[in-house]
């Protein structure tokens, strides 16, 4: 039956309050923090408590998050005392960043403002879900995409279909360990938001949004480093974003993306191409949209370019930049380290921005959660709805993606079709590119480029010059360990279907998996190009699950879990940037105008806080399937191991990458 709106014990719980951009005294900024407090634990054990129809989760959620509201009511009040009765604003007297002005003020109250709206979106949309939830559905429908209010003539049907509606509460909902999960962060926002002003005095704007007594640690490694022409090569292959970067085999690759940079580089270019050593970036998916994107909600013009950027290993083998191109014409300037800083360290922000757009849209967004969804449709529609065996093997590779797709749909890339005014999400209001011609880029990619049997991993990387595990390039992390966590779940998969089918002939004629490939290669159904009509041997069967297990699993946490690191502090990688390239002075004014402003800046930090949530469901500890327990347990050994030996290597690098250990990666893409 359908439930009635949220309501909360007066006795126990608040309500959110209307927010207020007018300055509050401190004691009123405790009852709000704990009144917003009060609404998420609210929030969450509403979902933990027992419901008409539905299974009673674990009462231990419930007694986890009691504790955590304990803890956290004592811990705001002994970070607040120490300011002193009604004083927010007190600078401290070893203040070495800059005297306090109205703005600190202003912007301090607007940082504190969002961490506890954050709440109140929070309670808000859980209301609209629990409003139009289904608890049970054997067939779920396919969707699509409305013509964004921006763009109302470009369709957008061939996107990667999404479901229709609201995801069936069962099996799509969040388990109460994930809210719990998922809580945590909200809750390390608003403790780190009350010394903002303090931290901002001392370190600046944009490093005061990390807070050490909030568990929001700086990445000291990208904070002294971004300003590098290393560092932004290295990140390219050990940072968020490691799908882009190819090698160059000749010159005419070059020519074909900048004559100019061909014919200014040409000799260097040869001698790197024969050594194997000339890398690029390339971001000509971007040349056909309009820059500055303006967004009819507030105005604001928002700058990207379709920058191609040349690397080589410097005389320590180490990537670094030698060259930027940022137009697309016969007559752009090229970039050098030779030009003058502040020029130079824009053209590289230029081309970390452009990266930024890529990555959240295409690499993250694309490549993962949306490509995964229709595949959740297909398999519920057929494996589930028949109680087929591959699905009980699927479900832990494929929980929580449908709930976290609807709500981004709500949230993060919300609109209504013909409505201009409801152009004003954060896609829009956070990111150069813009939600309507982001879009419009993932439709070229799927339409054009994607195809299911080529896209796993070591496919990709071939296609962009590289020869996963034996690849002589220094410090590509993504691709070292990743070309062992693939390596696990392919041999998992291959085990599987041995245990499950004895011949190709029993392929053939299972019945359930023949329905499942025609549902998810149909264009009137899942429509995922590349997907086979038809599946006629154990070895093709082994590369369909492998390839939506990787994708899931080990492409996600790669391009997910970094957002923290790499975009926590926003100059390293800025959503947006306000200015062109040519009305840049100085460092200090790109800092000040040309990225974005505080507030935009600190949503799009609590997004990335709240997005890198860690899972409780990583690959080591996948629940046997019955009937397979001693190919579940030795699998999760062979994860453990392959964590502890991949954890002794990290011990080595320079700077750590942990995003791909099997006891971190989560077998879904759940947040």
């Amino acid at each position: 039956p359908p439930l009635s709106p949220l309501r909360f014990p007066s006795t126990d719980l608040s309500r959110p309050r209307r927010l207020s951009r007018r300055p509050v005294d401190m004691s009123s900024h405790v009852s709000q923090v704990v009144g917003g407090l009060a609404v998420a634990i609210g929030l969450a054990l509403f979902l933990v408590m027992d419901k008409p129809g539905l299974s009673t989760p674990q009462n231990s959620a419930a007694k986890e998050l009691s504790a955590l509201q304990r803890h956290f009511d004592a811990d705001v009040k002994s970070r607040l005392s120490f300011l002193g009765d009604g004083d927010a604003r007190k600078v401290p007297s070893n203040s070495s960043h800059h005297h306090l002005t109205p703005k600190d003020v202003e912007e301090d109250l607007e940082v504190r403002s969002l961490a506890r709206s954050f709440i109140k979106h929070a309670d808000d949309f859980l209301k609209r879900l629990l409003r139009n939830v289904n608890y049970d559905k054997e067939t779920l429908d396919y969707g699509e995409y409305p013509p964004h209010p921006q763009f109302p003539d470009v369709s957008l049907k061939h996107m990667p279909k999404p479901v229709a509606g609201v995801p069936p509460w069962e099996p799509y909902m969040w388990a109460p360990e994930k809210v719990v999960a998922v809580l945590r962060r909200s809750l390390q926002l608003l403790e780190a938001s009350v010394g903002y002003l303090w931290r901002r005095m001392r370190v600046g704007r944009f490093r005061a949004f990390f807070s050490e007594r909030a568990g929001l640690s700086e990445p000291d490694w990208v904070i002294s480093g971004w300003e590098e022409d290393d560092e932004l090569a290295r990140q390219s292959i050990a940072g968020l974003n490691p799908l882009e970067i190819e090698r160059v085999k000749s010159l005419s690759r070059v020519e074909r993306a900048s004559k100019k940079l061909a014919e200014q580089y040409a000799d260097k270019i040869k001698k790197l191409v024969a050594k194997g050593d000339l890398y690029m970036l390339d971001f000509e998916r971007l040349a056909g949209f309009t820059s500055p994107n303006i967004v009819p909600s507030d105005g604001v013009g928002r700058y990207f370019y379709p920058a191609i950027a040349l690397l080589a290993p410097n005389d320590d083998g180490d990537l670094t930049v030698f060259a930027i191109q940022l137009e697309r014409d016969d007559n752009a300037r090229i970039y050098t380290p030779e030009d003058e800083e502040h020029v130079w360290l824009y053209a590289k922000l230029c081309v970390a921005n452009a990266d930024a757009v890529v990555h959240e849209w295409l690499s993250h967004l694309a490549k993962t959660h949306l490509t995964i969804e229709p595949h959740i449709v297909a398999t519920h529609n057929t494996l589930r709805k028949k109680g087929h065996v591959l699905y009980s093997f699927l479900e832990p590779f494929l929980r929580d993606t449908l709930l976290l797709n609807w709500a981004a749909r709500q949230t993060l890339v919300a609109y209504e079709e013909g409505n201009i005014d409801s152009v004003d999400a954060l896609a829009d209001t956070g990111s150069s590119l813009g939600c309507g011609q982001a879009l419009q880029m993932i439709q070229a990619w799927w339409t054009t480029e994607y195809d299911f049997l080529t896209s796993g991993f070591e496919d990709d990387l071939k296609r962009r010059g590289f020869t996963p595990g034996d690849d002589p390039i220094k410090g590509y992390h993504y691709m070292e360990d990743g070309y062992l966590v693939n390596n696990l779940l392919r041999e998992f998969a291959e085990a599987f279907v041995d245990e499950t089918y004895n011949s190709n002939a029993e392929i053939k004629g299972d019945v359930v998996l023949q329905e499942w490939a025609a549902e998810t290669s149909s264009p009137d159904r899942a429509a995922i190009p590349g997907f086979p009509e038809r599946i006629d041997s154990k070895k093709q069967l082994a590369q369909i699950l492998h390839i939506i297990m990787w994708t899931a699993s080990g492409l996600h946490a790669a391009v997910n879990f970094p957002q923290y690191d790499y975009y926590g502090y926003i100059p390293n990688k800025p959503f947006e940037l306000l200015l062109p390239i040519e009305s840049v002075t100085s460092k200090e004014q790109m800092m000040e105008e040309a990225l974005p402003p505080t507030d935009r800046a600190y949503e799009a930090f609590q997004v990335v806080v709240s997005l890198t949530a860690p899972s409780p469901y990583p690959l080591t500890d996948l629940d046997d399937l019955k009937g397979y327990e001693t190919l579940y347990q030795d699998f999760r050994r062979r994860a453990e191991d392959l964590a502890d030996s991949m954890k002794k290597a990290n011990r080595k690098r320079a700077i750590s990458y942990p995003y791909l250990l099997p006891d971190r990666v989560p077998a879904s893409i759940d947040i």
